[in-house]
């Protein structure tokens, strides 16, 4: 493997953010243009594995309400905000999982999303294209830019013809300079679906989440995660007599770090590559250790989404009387609330210790830096 310059997420880890705006597409208004069956999947997969890693994570899928739909202007809209929103030193990623064709004149890659009409292609007040995107995430002004697109997905249980596809991949690697760009096959090859989401999304979030992959450090890089797509989706195809690589472009920048991990999470005042946190002399964390150190209100304000706080929840044992009734929908923050509250107020679930509370904190958020400092 070629050796390449790691540019860390942030120069000092704790002063940049991780932001990132997933966009999945499954059904479409125009009967024109046939649905796909796990771009969906793909989205609600990559924002539980990205919140764990301590991205805020915005998405528009299908299965939200009109506000977070993924058409056009909402996916505009969301890219406008971001790009009012982040810091230099912040990292966006944007992914889509949706088809992706060209314009008629076969000059520009468009992701076709819900509300696209086919017949309007060649409008560009009618479409969102690639060059699109990119220039929203440039004006954001975050160093730190990685494109991901899992389109024109071409599965045998959809059964259709991807349109223009090798024209549109070989468009977007021609305009993608100057950031990050990993897609889901080369030019001339079909993106695919499979198990229960799109193939190249599938082995994208199992690198995501294997130690191996970024070589049993804290950290792992775009190259890592290309290198580890590419030799899954080389063996899958071999298995499955398919053809689908995939491709990336990095443009004027070294190896950019996507994520970090929670077995060695650096502080803010140190070098980022190959540093543990100094743990404080332990304590037993009681009450007053929990609010002295600021970690309950760190509670308070982070469990804002619903799988996090479900997952916590079934990592200790609060009594019955003490856990919260989830919603089918929305985030659990106000429960939350009410959970510390209690705690707050004298009634720990577990006399006095409440270092499980905090270990379990850490686990689900790797990037806090308070979690981390006072887990066990």
């Amino acid at each position: 493997m070629l050796e390449r310059e790691i540019i860390p997420a942030t120069e000092e880890k704790q002063k940049g953010n991780f932001w990132a705006l997933l966009v999945g597409v499954n059904h479409y208004v125009d009967s024109e243009i046939k649905d796909l069956m796990f771009c969906v999947n793909d989205v609600k997969a990559l924002q539980k594995t990205l919140s764990k890693l301590g991205y805020e994570v915005f998405c528009l899928h299908d299965e939200l309400d009109d506000k977070d739909s993924p058409t056009r202007r909402n996916v505009k809209a969301k890219l406008n905000i971001l790009s009012q929103t982040l810091q230099p030193n912040d990292l966006l990623w944007v992914h889509f999982s949706c088809h992706g064709t060209l314009t008629p004149d076969k000059k520009e890659p468009v992701l076709i999303l819900k509300d696209t009409e086919y017949s309007l292609l060649d409008d560009e007040s009618e479409v969102l294209s690639v060059a699109q995107v990119e220039s929203y995430m440039r004006k954001s002004g975050a160093r730190q830019l990685i494109l991901t697109l899992d389109a024109c997905h071409s599965g045998v249980n959809i059964g259709r013809d991807v349109i223009d596809q090798q024209e549109f991949f070989e468009n977007v690697y021609q305009k993608a300079e100057g950031f990050a760009l990993l897609a889901a096959a080369t030019a001339n090859q079909k993106a695919y679906e499979d198990r229960e989401n799109g193939i190249f999304s599938h082995f994208l979030l199992q690198g995501l989440n294997s130690k191996e992959v970024r070589e049993n450090k804290n950290f792992i890089t775009v190259y890592q995660l290309y290198s580890y797509v590419l030799n899954e989706l080389r063996k899958w195809g071999v298995q499955k007599n398919r053809l689908q690589f995939p491709t990336q472009r990095i443009e004027g920048l070294g190896d950019i770090v996507l994520a970090y991990y929670a077995e060695n999470v650096v502080k803010s005042d140190e070098n980022i590559v190959d540093k543990t946190v100094v743990k404080t002399q332990k304590v037993k964390m009681n009450l007053q250790e929990l609010i002295k150190n600021g970690i309950l209100k760190e509670l308070t304000t982070s469990f804002n989404n619903e799988d996090m706080a479900e997952l916590l929840l079934n990592a200790i044992d609060f009594p019955g009387h003490m856990r919260p009734i989830f919603p089918t929908q929305g985030t659990s923050l106000g429960y939350w609330q009410k959970i510390c509250t209690t705690i707050q107020n004298g009634a720990s679930p577990r006399g006095n210790d409440l270092q499980y509370l905090v270990d379990a904190a850490a686990d689900i958020y790797p990037g806090n830096s308070t979690f981390q400092k006072y887990r066990s």
